[in-house]
């Protein structure tokens, strides 16, 4: 098995290829990278873990598949939905993934995943937390690997029952990416 990695302009591509396997798999992901913003997905902390994975998904396939990763960062300083249209189609059309995986602000995978529903290319995404993209009917690509919001709030209501708390402060930062998340979950 050959494994390696080139860059496109900002686009990294890994590629794991096997004489032995005929079939091709392309995994397209689009990926948040920013410096202004620090959610725990981003590709600047999560840029390890990605290559672990690949290197382990290509031990698995070895001899079944040749497997191809390509990586496109998209540098936001926010859930801007549009662009991520733009890398969508940018990712669809250059590299035709078989899968694609991201964004994962809820605006954003509502737009990415309106595509896919076009393209009828599966659609994963590592959060989108909105309860809308759980309709089925419109975003019938998407798999979600993560709780809704809605979720989150339905467990803390369920401690605060089990201890009987009935007066509760919600103390957040409304900057912070994460906390408002949660924060606006109670609301």
């Amino acid at each position: 098995m050959q494994m390696r990695s080139s860059r496109e302009s900002l686009v990294e591509i890994f590629e794991c290829n096997d004489t032995g396997a005929d079939t091709n798999i392309t995994v397209g992901v689009v990926i948040e990278r920013s410096t202004a913003l620090n959610i725990p997905f981003m590709i600047n902390r999560t840029y390890g873990i990605v290559q672990l994975g690949f290197d382990r998904t290509c031990e698995m396939l070895q001899g079944i598949f040749n497997v191809r990763l390509v990586l496109m960062p998209c540098d936001v300083p926010s859930c801007v939905a549009l662009k991520w249209g733009a890398l969508a189609a940018e990712m669809r059309y250059t590299y035709n993934p078989h899968v694609i995986i991201g964004p994962g602000c809820s605006n954003s995978v509502m737009t990415v995943s309106r595509m896919a529903v076009a393209w009828n290319l599966p659609h994963f995404t590592y959060l989108g937390t909105d309860e809308e993209i759980g309709n089925k009917k419109e975003f019938a690509m998407l798999t979600r690997m993560s709780f809704t919001m809605n979720s989150f709030a339905r467990f803390y209501i369920e401690v605060f029952t089990y201890f009987g708390w009935s007066d509760i402060a919600n103390i957040y930062d409304p900057n912070d990416y994460r906390g408002t998340l949660v924060g606006t979950s109670f609301q």
